[in-house]
């Protein structure tokens, strides 16, 4: 009778641990999108370079405060679910993420402990917080959520809490796509900007909570997946249903605000996918969940490429004119940053540097001991040695100004593997990439289209990981997620699971896919990665549940 009682007091607390641990995750979910405030520092550069990469005060208006929350809600996390595993006597779950899991959080910290700039690559970029500590938060956070049990209305409501990021988002990107620009309204700028010295000559734009359009539209094009498949799978009532399409139809409304490829072709392989387990699976509400979405894309689509041909161009021209050669942007074509410019270089602005693909406006010239060269010594110098005359104020010569192949991607891709072999089994630290970079590259100019952009980051997930934690670093991760979408699609496509089941793990899945997709060509970043790797440890969780035993 002892152990029964005991067994109950352990359950008891095991459940309110959850309760807790759940609305944390609401939290998160809810809000690390969309939270946002101008934040001004003084910045320590590893590096003797002028600029925007020099030591001086910074500022970030779109990742500080989620980097802050973020590790608020993995501590309280955190002290929860050890407050289950002692008052509780809970013992972790043994299943395949812990081995791969255990290996990766260990190679990341001893990356971060073993990187040349350890205090840079623990905090991360001072625009991006993206460093070894983020990391960590992550991981915590995912296999925390894999310990969880969900009931289905829990499961139901952290998925539905990206309704509120989703809603803020389609409302800042759709105003901004049809010239409205919601910094410049005075009480939402007072929330963004604190009062203080340098707060009216802050100016700028804004398109999206996430700092960068790229960035909206991989996260759009996770929630787009997420709200698509539900309105398959969900067994519920009509009005949830009827809620699903439209989320689903606002999340792709922003992936075409954002006028950026990486979603639409994110969307492209999810709808695949989507097909593939439909013929398979049966969705509850048959094809009408699939086809009242894509009428209602079509629709969407067809108006917004009315009042702005970018929108064709960024999603089904991309595909037809893949792997090609555009000539530069035309400045005041469409929004290259999330972004506000402001009166401290790269301080609050994805504009100036934190977008690699872009012009960087505030950046200086990189050339090394060139700078101060006279430009007519210069060209003598160069006409007498039968080289092509200089062409940039400081005597260097420049290709012409060209954006190359995946918007300069794919230079930026090459140039970073060579990077990833100096260091392949540590790494050179998370989020240390604009310090790497060979910024004096002269061919920048016919790849990015502006010599004088920083490149702070590879535009590839997979590749941003393997710089900053090694290769087995990297390895581990995969077979990670590799794992997970085995067991996923093999309980899945065996038709064992009740409907309940199905119609939770489909969305999941379908939102983890999304993410792992748009990575190819994004980075990760806190607003995005930090839903994701919740989602996932929920995906887990209701995999472990439901699996037979």
């Amino acid at each position: 009778m002892k152990h029964v009682l005991r067994r109950s007091v352990y359950l008891e607390a095991q459940q309110r641990a959850d309760r807790w641990i759940t609305g944390v995750f609401l939290l998160l979910v809810a809000l690390v999108p969309i939270i946002m405030r101008l934040k001004l520092f003084t910045f320590i550069s590893p590096v003797l370079y002028p600029g925007v990469m020099g030591t001086g005060i910074k500022g970030d208006m779109f990742t500080y405060y989620k980097y802050v929350f973020l590790l608020i809600a993995t501590s309280a996390a955190v002290l929860l679910f050890l407050y289950k595993m002692t008052r509780g006597r809970y013992e972790v779950n043994p299943g395949y993420i812990n081995v791969p899991l255990l290996i990766v959080f260990l190679l990341v910290l001893v990356s971060g402990l073993a990187a040349p700039y350890k205090s840079l690559a623990l905090g991360g970029d001072f625009s991006r917080f993206e460093g070894t500590v983020t990391y960590l938060c992550y991981f915590a956070l995912f296999l925390i959520a894999a310990n969880v049990e969900y009931t289905n209305r829990k499961a139901d409501l952290l998925m539905y809490a990206l309704a509120l990021p989703v809603a803020v988002n389609v409302i800042i990107s759709l105003m901004y796509f049809y010239g409205h620009d919601t910094f410049q309204i005075p009480w939402f700028r007072e929330l963004l900007v604190p009062p203080g010295p340098g707060a009216q000559s802050t100016t700028g734009y804004l398109v999206t909570t996430l700092a960068n359009p790229n960035y909206l539209s991989g996260f759009a094009a996770v929630a787009a997946a997420l709200f698509w498949a539900r309105a398959m799978w969900d067994g519920g009532r009509w009005p949830r249903w009827a809620a699903d399409v439209v989320l689903a139809v606002l999340s792709f409304a922003a992936v075409l605000a954002s006028t950026s490829t990486s979603g639409f072709a994110t969307l492209v392989v999810i709808a695949v996918m989507l097909v593939v387990a439909g013929v398979r699976l049966r969705p509850r509400r048959g094809w009408l969940g699939f086809a009242v979405p894509v009428v209602a894309f079509v629709l969407v689509f067809a108006g917004m490429n009315q009042h702005n041909s970018l929108v064709w161009t960024k999603t089904i021209g991309a595909f037809i004119h893949l792997g090609g050669l555009r000539p530069a942007a035309v400045p005041g074509e469409g929004p290259e940053s999330g972004a506000v410019a402001a009166f401290a270089p790269r301080a609050l602005a994805a504009d100036d540097t934190s977008s690699a693909i872009g012009r960087g406006t505030a950046a200086p010239s990189l050339s090394g001991g060139r700078e101060g060269v006279p430009a007519g010594r210069a060209v003598q110098a160069a006409a007498a040695a039968g080289a092509p005359a200089p062409n940039a104020p400081d005597g260097v010569y420049l290709p012409p100004a060209r954006t190359g192949a995946g918007d300069g991607r794919v230079y930026i891709w090459k140039r970073t593997l060579p990077m990833i072999a100096e260091r392949p089994w540590l790494g050179h630290g998370l989020d240390t990439y604009m310090f790497y970079f060979p910024q004096d590259d002269p061919e920048k100019n016919s790849n990015l289209s502006d010599y004088n952009v920083i490149v702070d980051k590879p535009h590839n997930m997979y590749l941003g990981f393997a710089f900053g934690a090694g290769v087995p670093a990297l390895a581990a991760l995969l077979a990670l997620f590799v794992l997970h979408a085995w067991r996923t699609v093999r309980t899945l496509w065996r038709r064992i699971l009740p409907g309940q089941a199905v119609q939770m793990l489909v969305p999941l899945f379908a939102a983890w896919l999304a993410y792992l997709v748009q990575g190819l060509v994004n980075d990760s970043v806190i607003g995005v990665s930090a839903v994701a790797w919740v989602l996932f440890g929920v995906a887990v969780s209701v995999l472990r549940r439901y699996s037979p035993r």
